[in-house]
């Protein structure tokens, strides 16, 4: 059952179109049911089977939550340091995703490699600021990685990931190559725009935690390694913005399809690697068990295939990345940290106050390894 008249124009207009989007439908009466809606704070998520009596599909539906008509997004009381401004129109995003799936799905099919999977968009319906597309019910990597965790199966073998981080490297590599030019805009182009970002972040976090003297120190050794690492102008590809396990759907053999990116940056090569890789680290799983869930080697292995996916037979520029690491954990702690601090009531005196002692416990030791790593 539809429990919005959103969903309900949602189906009837898969339902006009469905022998376009299938073509094996057509000259027969197709039927669409709604199989589920979720309402979340920046999205809304419908799913329907498309179907006659000899065939099946599946439609995944994206668009504007319905408390959220307007298209503008809650600006946070707490106006934190951020890598990448706020996306204040979601509508607009949501046609950046749309555009970009596309431009995903026309080059990576040419390349026909069975290691990389896309997702086929139907429609974009610009009523409701609605992305119509073939749904893929691969689980994503986050799932995956979560159930190796040591701790879920203590006497079990873990499932080996290896392969699909390798694949997850090499599809951002291909991906980073992307002739996208429409709607790209570049970003931290140069070394002073990373040095001013590292500014703004330990500024931030000094105040936020009280604690300006540890971050003080941060900025200064990070700012000083920079001058020694970077270059003056940095080398750009087209960005994800999200590359993170929960948008990495993993299929059959290690095929993986990535999802969730507006490709709207041009940015430092390195964000994206970067980005991944601390998620990695720093995962709620992570946090709550203080880096035990998933073995110190289990971890090096799967960042070293990532990495191998994606620079091949070129040597890795580890003190680049450790810089860039630093960057997206001070930017990723940022956040979490501010969002926590806003939570209101009863939640905010027990559960964000054990969550945040134990995020800027983890945090704190990852970031003392990585600047250990850059001296």
């Amino acid at each position: 059952m539809s429990n919005s008249s959103t969903a309900d124009a949602i189906c009837e207009h898969i339902r006009d179109h469905a022998c376009r989007y299938f073509p094996p439908l057509d000259g027969t009466v197709a039927k669409v049911r709604l199989v589920n809606e979720q309402q979340r704070v920046v999205s809304a998520l419908y799913r329907f089977e498309v179907f006659n009596d000899t065939a099946r599909y599946h439609v995944f539906a994206k668009g504007i939550p319905s408390s959220d008509r307007s298209g503008q997004q809650g600006i946070s009381t707490i106006q934190r340091a951020r890598l990448v401004p706020p996306v204040t129109e979601y509508g607009k995003r949501l046609w950046l995703e749309c555009t970009a799936l596309e431009a995903i799905h026309d080059h990576f099919e040419k390349l026909e490699n069975p290691g990389f999977g896309t997702i086929r968009v139907l429609d974009f319906i610009e009523d409701s600021q609605t992305i119509i597309m073939e749904e893929n019910r691969d689980p994503n990597l986050l799932s995956l990685f979560v159930k190796s965790s040591r701790l879920r199966h203590p006497f079990r073998k873990a499932v080996d990931l290896r392969r699909t981080f390798f694949n997850a490297g090499a599809w951002l590599k291909e991906y980073s190559t992307l002739p996208k030019t429409d709607n790209v805009t570049p970003r931290h182009t140069r070394r002073e725009a990373y040095n001013e970002s590292i500014v703004n972040f330990t500024d931030f976090l000094g105040r936020l935690a009280g604690n300006t003297d540890f971050f003080g120190h941060v900025a200064g050794t990070v700012t000083s390694a920079a001058l020694q690492i970077l270059p003056d102008d940095l080398p750009l590809a087209l960005g994800h913005g999200d590359y993170a396990m929960r948008n990495i759907l993993v299929g059959a053999n290690d095929r993986i399809t990535v999802i969730d990116t507006g490709a709207k940056w041009r940015v430092p090569i390195y964000e994206d690697i970067a980005y991944f890789l601390v998620r990695m680290e720093i995962n709620k799983l992570q946090v709550f068990t203080q880096g035990l869930a998933i073995q110190g080697k289990t971890l090096a292995s799967y960042q070293h295939e990532f990495l191998s996916g994606y620079f091949g037979h070129t040597a890795v520029p580890e003190n680049i990345i450790g810089l860039f690491k630093i960057q997206s954990l001070l930017d990723n702690w940022s956040s979490r940290a501010s969002s926590l601090a806003q939570q209101p009531g009863e939640r905010k005196a027990i559960y964000p106050g054990l969550h945040l002692i134990l995020l800027n416990r983890l945090y704190r030791k990852t970031l003392e390894r990585l600047l250990q790593a850059i001296r």
